[in-house]
């Protein structure tokens, strides 16, 4: 493992607020199970600003070089490689997030692939042909896994970016990982800009898009609609596409679709595939040659998530008295009964959680003390038993 791109001294700082650099071997760090307790009580910890609190007392590395301070003006030496962030917030529409770490495995430019300190998500390491072009790298790989679904955070691009000790025992290891070449190419932008509508064409930009959104079936609807908005971004910063006639298109589209569960949801995917999509500026072509520019090692195509609705079971223990109370008196407010109704739902399909016991109790209590509670003759039927 001499020869690994992993075998680097890199700078790392006691937690999140030292200032003062020391040097590391960064396949040492990536290996040690010494801060394994800490991270396992982080990723047993209900309330995210707990484990953001305590995952800041945590040892940070900076595995893009060795620093004199934590800025990218301040490297002393780029080690040649380069971190990815996979956060499973910004790629709920992969319905195999957890196998996606075998499936990133299969491209032969990733060295390090291990589960971040959250357990949530994934930090990759690439080793690169130029770091004086750090930033066009990265710019280059998020577009090409962008065309595969798969979403980097944005802030690997910052050479000084921080990663925490984290621990996973079946980490991903390739010694022999392949030099990164691709460097993004910056696109000169026309001094008119180019608006195209829906015309008679089959390939007009605005048609290709929205006609993916037209041909989305059941359970792959929001994976779809992700990656027209995203197509859609890079044809507006390519200058093919109109954003507003773009931006309306895909909401009309979308609401004409049966069995879409929000529309808010909706949106803000319209929204944050534009925006992901306008990082990569492109022209008129259809969308499988959008894709063209791929690492050819990679063959992923994200499942999209299956709705499974497991049956209800009986409701015991406090449970129990909470639903009783519930079906016996008839609350007033619409909304609350709503929210109550699904809290209960869920808590009959999984194990409830203590905070889902004490939501109930709230609501409950909340409605009794605003009088909103009226007793009537029958119980209402809310459920199916099984």
């Amino acid at each position: 493992m001499n020869n690994s791109p992993l075998n680097v001294t890199v700078s790392c700082f006691a937690n999140a607020k030292s200032t003062e650099p020391q040097p590391v071997n960064l396949l040492t760090w990536l290996t040690t199970d010494k801060y394994k307790e800490q991270v396992e009580t982080i990723r047993q910890t209900a309330t995210k600003e707990e484990r953001t609190k305590l995952k800041q007392q945590l040892p940070a590395a900076t595995p893009s070089g060795i620093f004199t301070e934590r800025k990218a003006a301040c490297i002393v030496k780029h080690s040649g490689l380069m971190c990815l962030d996979i956060d499973y917030q910004d790629n709920k529409h992969i319905g195999n997030f957890a196998q996606l770490k075998e499936e990133l495995a299969k491209i032969q430019n990733i060295a390090y692939i291990g589960l971040s300190v959250s357990g949530g998500g994934y930090f990759c390491i690439v080793p690169i042909a130029q770091p004086e072009k750090h930033k066009l790298h990265f710019k280059a790989l998020h577009k090409q896994l962008a065309a595969f679904g798969i979403v980097l955070d944005t802030s690997g691009s910052d050479v000084s970016r921080l990663r925490f000790a984290s621990y996973d025992p079946e980490a991903y290891f390739n010694h022999k990982a392949r030099v990164y070449t691709n460097i993004y190419k910056e696109e000169t932008p026309k001094p008119q800009t180019k608006t195209t509508s829906s015309s008679n064409s089959e390939n007009a930009p605005l048609d290709i898009v929205i006609n993916m959104v037209k041909g989305a079936v059941d359970g792959q609807k929001h994976h779809t609609l992700y990656r027209a908005a995203r197509l859609a971004g890079g044809y507006i910063a390519g200058h093919e596409i109109d954003e507003t006639k773009a931006v309306e298109a895909l909401q009309t589209a979308i609401k004409a679709k049966a069995n879409v569960h929000s529309l808010e949801d909706a949106f803000k995917t319209i929204a944050d595939g534009i925006a992901i999509g306008k990082d990569t500026p492109i022209k008129r072509q259809n969308v499988e040659s959008a894709k063209s520019d791929i690492v050819p090692a990679i063959e992923y195509k994200p499942k999209t998530i299956e709705q499974k609705t497991k049956p209800l079971k009986l409701a015991t223990g406090r449970l129990a008295e909470l639903e009783g109370y519930f079906v016996n008196n008839r609350l007033a407010a619409k909304e609350e009964r709503q929210r109550i109704v699904s809290l209960l739902d869920l808590c009959k399909r999984e194990e409830p959680t203590p905070e889902q016991i004490e939501e109930l109790e709230r609501l409950l209590n909340q409605c009794k003390s605003e009088n909103l509670q009226q007793t009537i003759s029958q119980p209402e039927v809310l459920f199916s038993r099984t």
